[in-house]
Protein backbone atom coordinates (compact mmCIF):
# COMPACT_ATOMS: atom_id res chain seq x y z
CA UNK A 1 0.00 0.00 0.00
CA UNK A 2 1.44 3.38 -0.75
CA UNK A 3 2.25 5.82 1.72
CA UNK A 4 -0.44 8.78 1.78
CA UNK A 5 2.05 11.53 3.53
CA UNK A 6 4.81 11.63 5.98
CA UNK A 7 5.20 12.12 9.52
CA UNK A 8 6.66 15.06 10.76
CA UNK A 9 9.87 14.23 13.66
CA UNK A 10 8.84 17.43 15.08
CA UNK A 11 4.71 17.44 15.75
CA UNK A 12 4.37 14.06 14.88
CA UNK A 13 1.49 14.67 12.82
CA UNK A 14 1.24 12.85 9.58
CA UNK A 15 0.91 15.15 6.77
CA UNK A 16 0.41 15.39 3.07
CA UNK A 17 3.80 15.26 1.00
CA UNK A 18 3.01 19.06 -0.18
CA UNK A 19 3.43 19.98 3.46
CA UNK A 20 7.29 18.93 3.39
CA UNK A 21 10.23 20.58 1.42
CA UNK A 22 12.22 19.39 -0.58
CA UNK A 23 16.11 19.34 -0.67
CA UNK A 24 19.11 18.75 -3.01
CA UNK A 25 21.83 16.92 -1.89
CA UNK A 26 24.67 16.63 -4.50
CA UNK A 27 22.13 17.09 -7.08
CA UNK A 28 19.76 14.50 -5.46
CA UNK A 29 16.25 15.51 -4.24
CA UNK A 30 14.72 14.16 -0.94
CA UNK A 31 11.89 15.53 0.94
CA UNK A 32 12.71 16.98 4.77
CA UNK A 33 11.66 14.86 7.91
CA UNK A 34 10.27 18.37 9.35
CA UNK A 35 7.06 19.70 8.14
CA UNK A 36 7.23 23.18 6.65
CA UNK A 37 5.23 24.88 9.52
CA UNK A 38 7.85 23.34 12.21
CA UNK A 39 10.52 24.29 9.82
CA UNK A 40 9.59 27.76 10.25
CA UNK A 41 9.30 27.77 13.77
CA UNK A 42 12.78 26.26 14.34
CA UNK A 43 14.28 28.89 11.77
CA UNK A 44 12.37 31.51 13.58
CA UNK A 45 13.44 30.50 16.77
CA UNK A 46 17.59 29.87 15.80
CA UNK A 47 17.46 33.13 14.59
CA UNK A 48 16.24 34.66 17.95
CA UNK A 49 18.62 32.26 19.59
CA UNK A 50 21.57 33.81 17.63
CA UNK A 51 20.54 37.57 17.33
CA UNK A 52 19.27 38.31 20.81
CA UNK A 53 19.96 34.92 22.62
CA UNK A 54 15.84 34.88 23.03
CA UNK A 55 14.06 31.80 22.40
CA UNK A 56 10.34 32.04 21.05
CA UNK A 57 9.23 31.84 24.88
CA UNK A 58 10.81 34.77 25.85
CA UNK A 59 9.97 36.90 23.01
CA UNK A 60 6.31 36.47 23.63
CA UNK A 61 6.49 36.54 27.20
CA UNK A 62 8.45 40.02 26.41
CA UNK A 63 4.94 41.28 23.83
CA UNK A 64 2.81 39.81 27.17
CA UNK A 65 4.84 42.11 29.19
CA UNK A 66 4.34 45.04 27.51
CA UNK A 67 0.54 44.49 26.16
CA UNK A 68 1.43 43.44 22.53
CA UNK A 69 2.38 47.01 22.55
CA UNK A 70 5.75 49.30 21.07
CA UNK A 71 7.45 50.68 24.39
CA UNK A 72 8.11 53.87 22.19
CA UNK A 73 4.42 55.00 20.40
CA UNK A 74 2.03 52.41 22.47
CA UNK A 75 1.17 50.81 18.70
CA UNK A 76 0.38 47.00 17.72
CA UNK A 77 3.52 45.95 15.67
CA UNK A 78 0.85 45.44 13.05
CA UNK A 79 1.71 42.61 10.88
CA UNK A 80 4.91 42.20 11.06
CA UNK A 81 5.06 41.96 14.63
CA UNK A 82 7.20 43.76 17.25
CA UNK A 83 10.53 44.17 16.54
CA UNK A 84 13.68 43.36 19.44
CA UNK A 85 15.39 46.57 20.24
CA UNK A 86 18.96 45.76 21.52
CA UNK A 87 22.13 47.71 22.14
CA UNK A 88 24.76 47.57 19.13
CA UNK A 89 27.43 47.81 21.16
CA UNK A 90 26.79 45.76 24.08
CA UNK A 91 23.87 43.44 21.65
CA UNK A 92 22.13 43.56 25.36
CA UNK A 93 18.15 43.16 24.83
CA UNK A 94 15.78 46.20 26.07
CA UNK A 95 12.23 46.21 24.74
CA UNK A 96 10.26 45.82 21.88
CA UNK A 97 9.10 48.75 19.36
CA UNK A 98 7.60 48.72 15.84
CA UNK A 99 8.86 48.90 12.85
CA UNK A 100 8.57 52.47 12.84
CA UNK A 101 10.38 53.21 16.36
CA UNK A 102 12.78 50.14 15.62
CA UNK A 103 14.08 52.64 12.40
CA UNK A 104 13.63 55.88 13.97
CA UNK A 105 16.11 54.78 16.55
CA UNK A 106 18.52 53.21 13.68
CA UNK A 107 18.52 55.95 11.44
CA UNK A 108 19.37 58.48 14.46
CA UNK A 109 22.06 55.57 15.04
CA UNK A 110 21.03 56.00 18.68
CA UNK A 111 22.40 59.15 19.17
CA UNK A 112 20.18 61.00 22.06
CA UNK A 113 21.52 64.24 21.07
CA UNK A 114 20.45 63.90 16.93
CA UNK A 115 16.73 62.70 18.36
CA UNK A 116 16.75 65.82 21.11
CA UNK A 117 17.26 68.24 17.93
CA UNK A 118 14.99 66.38 15.95
CA UNK A 119 12.37 66.98 19.12
CA UNK A 120 13.51 70.35 18.97
CA UNK A 121 12.89 71.19 15.42
CA UNK A 122 9.07 69.41 15.08
CA UNK A 123 8.61 71.93 18.30
CA UNK A 124 9.43 75.22 16.35
CA UNK A 125 8.15 74.19 13.23
CA UNK A 126 4.56 72.74 14.98
CA UNK A 127 1.38 74.07 13.33
CA UNK A 128 -0.71 75.08 15.65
Amino acid sequence: MAELGRTCRVCRETKDFSNFIISRSKNRPFQRHTCKSCQSLQNINRKFRRRYGLTVEDYKGMVRMQGGLCAICNTTGGSRGLCVDHNHSTGKVRQLLCNSCNLLLGMAKENTSTLTKAIEYLDKHHLT
